[in-house]
């Protein structure tokens, strides 16, 4: 048998081809096990391209008058991608070459993990370096105006490989910036006993490693900013302190500037070049989120601005006053924490006004959101499209940090579609997410703004690429979770699956996933559990508008880490009997480490258990009231001595002892 007369048992090209490339549309290897973006399955050619590339000609099943002709080099590649082992180079011969490609495809799937990769081949040079300034340079003139941000996106489209490229070159200008005009970064470097020679190889900076000891070495980290001063006209915000204490941030004015315009210009993407009613729900006064969304507003001309602040019943109040003073379907644009929207609805319900016969828009940032949260945001109808439980029209999630932006990573129809269908798509979930038992949030971010990676330990690595910043990010660790992906990788794998989506992507930009910090999940056994698995559990138990707050709680008890659900329910909501089996079933039908895990467990005693609390009196409502500003606990840890878990003994609660 000939290279020329192969014929694969399983390539489709109806539903493994996508654009030039075929991604082999079974369950034998994932789209794109090299993990590089936009690279995935092995490129093909026709016609005259063919060429100009060492090709392998193949037939198609079923179908010997059809050919097709793979691209040699990359059909190498993906090869070794699967296993460094395999005894196949570019020196190859045809048939060699072909037979193992079938060999693989007829394997197990198991023996075909990709991992994935952050490597970073571009060299610090000078010539990336002005490659660098010159995509700035384009940033910066295509977002004077929403016309020309408008015309990059959908007039003049970059490739992704172009897209890949500019994002690179601009993060290597911002370090050579930073290392000539940060002193702290200089500093940061000189440390360094190897200078780097590639972009990854650039040492990965943090708020521990890079932002505190600067800080603690000047008493005011003056040395973070560009020229070891503060501009005039800067603004000084703050971090909320969640995870310690606020630290300050300084922003330069035309920092302030990009970030409205960005601000505004993600209004429009979603509302049009329309006027809106803009109530800013986040924590007023120093806090990073609430003064950005505030500034980035108040300059807007088709905004009309309300800062209520996180009082929920003022938020509330507020939405009732921009009904009454705009036009019907006016958009009514309203910003906060996940859980407070959630709050305004339930009032809303309490009192009998009907929000879905307005057009309200929820924007939630600080933490993420499930879609058990999103489903008590939202208003919900049943198959007969009749409104089964009153809520907002729509509501999208950011994604931002204080020591960044409020907004890096936006959401769309597409995103919110997508993550709904992988909460019950378990093949395709595990293919996007490596097998992760959680569902991360799905964004688009724009590479001219961010440049993000990711590290071994799986952390997303942000550099701005912009030129605006007075305290530049280089290879920066917030501490999420995540991984990237080309917008091409994600549509071959729907289309690997066979699925068709209602909202496709708008535009060719790529996708960053977040699962978030690592200490927002639990340990059991060794299986990672999201607090997310929790509130999906409680989501497809049909409890969402019977529970106020969950949450984990882990404590240390005959030398076992015993793992409990803590519950509580709303005002004159009563609980099933059998919650405990109820939730714990669902979670294993979640998350399948926890599933494989909890079945392993001979230890009775070891299995998680449930704590209920009278309405207002759990640990989560005490934190809930005495930080409003703050994000939600949802992991509360008893060796950690944090002040809302004393001994578990005293916690308070009913613990249900039952066993799942």
């Amino acid at each position: 048998m000939t290279a020329n007369n192969i014929s694969f048992p399983i390539v489709d090209l109806s539903t493994s081809r996508y654009g030039n490339r075929v991604c082999f549309a079974n369950d034998s290897v994932k789209v794109n096990p090299r993990n590089e973006m936009g690279k995935f399955g092995i490129r093909t050619h026709s016609g005259l391209s063919r060429l100009f590339h060492r090709t392998i000609k193949i037939k198609e099943k079923d179908n010997n008058e059809k050919s097709f002709y793979l691209n040699k080099k990359s059909a190498v590649k993906w090869i070794k991608s699967l296993s460094k082992d395999i005894e196949i180079t570019n020196r190859s011969n045809n048939q060699a070459i072909a037979e193992k490609i079938q060999e693989i495809l007829q394997s197990p799937p198991s023996e075909k993990e990709g991992k994935q990769t952050s490597i970073n081949p571009r060299s610090l040079s000078k010539i990336n370096n002005l490659r660098g300034r010159f995509w700035q340079g384009f940033f910066n003139f295509s977002k004077k105006s929403w016309l020309r941000f408008k015309a990059r996106f959908f007039l003049f489209k970059p490739s992704e490989k172009t897209l890949k490229k500019s994002s690179e070159v601009a993060a290597i200008s911002q370090f050579f910036e930073a290392k000539k005009k940060v002193p702290a970064y200089k500093q940061y470097l000189d440390n360094m006993t190897q200078r780097p020679r590639r972009f990854s190889e650039v040492p990965i900076t943090s708020k521990d490693n890079y932002i505190k000891p600067s800080i603690a070495s000047d008493n005011h980290g003056l040395g973070l900013y560009k020229g070891n001063f503060i501009p005039t006209g800067s603004k000084n915000d703050t971090s909320t302190g969640t995870t310690g204490e606020p630290t300050q941030w300084y922003r330069g004015p035309k920092e302030q500037k990009t970030v409205e315009q960005l601000s505004s210009y993600a209004a429009k993407a979603i509302l049009g070049d329309r006027p809106y009613y803009f109530i800013n729900g986040f924590a007023l006064g120093q806090w990073a989120s609430g003064l950005t969304a505030f500034a980035a507003t108040r300059n807007d001309p088709n905004a009309t601005v309300s800062s209520p602040g996180m009082d929920v019943t003022k938020i509330f109040n507020a939405i009732k006053q921009a009904i009454d003073v705009v036009p019907e379907g006016y958009p009514i644009v309203v910003a906060g924490y996940p859980p407070h929207l959630r709050e305004i609805v339930d009032l809303a319900i309490k009192e009998n006004f009907d929000l879905s016969r307005h057009n309200i828009i929820g924007v939630v940032g600080g933490e993420g959101i499930s879609e058990g949260q999103r489903d008590l945001i939202v208003y919900q109808k049943d198959d007969e499209g009749t409104i089964t439980r009153q809520g907002f029209s729509r509501c999208y999630s950011t994604y931002g940090a204080s020591d960044l932006d409020i907004n890096i990573g936006y959401e769309a129809d597409f995103e919110i579609e997508l993550r709904k269908l992988c909460h019950i798509n378990h093949k395709l979930s595990a293919e996007l997410f490596d097998g992760n038992g959680s569902i991360p949030m799905i964004f688009h971010y724009d590479p001219l703004n961010y440049y993000i990676e990711t590290n071994e330990e799986e952390h997303l690595i942000f550099t701005c690429t912009r030129d605006d910043r007075i305290s530049p990010r280089i290879r920066y660790d917030l501490g999420d979770k995540g991984k990237v992906m080309a917008c091409s990788d994600l549509k071959a794998t729907l289309k690997k699956h066979g699925i068709t989506l209602n909202h496709m992507p708008r535009t060719e930009l790529p996708f960053v996933f977040v699962w978030g910090r690592g200490d927002n999940m639990i340990s059991f056994r060794g299986a990672n559990v999201a607090p997310e698995n929790l509130g999906e559990a409680i989501r497809r138990a049909n409890l969402n508008e019977a529970i106020a707050h969950y949450a984990f709680l882990q404590y240390e008890e005959d030398g076992r880490t015993i793992t409990e659900f803590m519950i509580e329910p709303k005002e004159g909501e009563n609980l099933p009997p059998d919650l405990l089996q109820t939730l714990g079933n669902k979670m294993k039908e979640i998350n399948p480490d926890y599933k494989k895990q909890y079945e392993e467990c001979q230890d009775e005693g070891a299995k998680p258990r449930l704590r209920l609390f009278e309405p207002g009196t759990s640990p989560m409502a005490a934190q809930r009231a005495q930080y409003p500003h703050a994000k939600k606990k949802y992991i509360f840890i008893e060796k950690e001595n944090d002040e809302f878990t004393p001994n578990h003994r005293a916690l308070g609660g009913h613990l249900v002892q039952g066993l799942l």
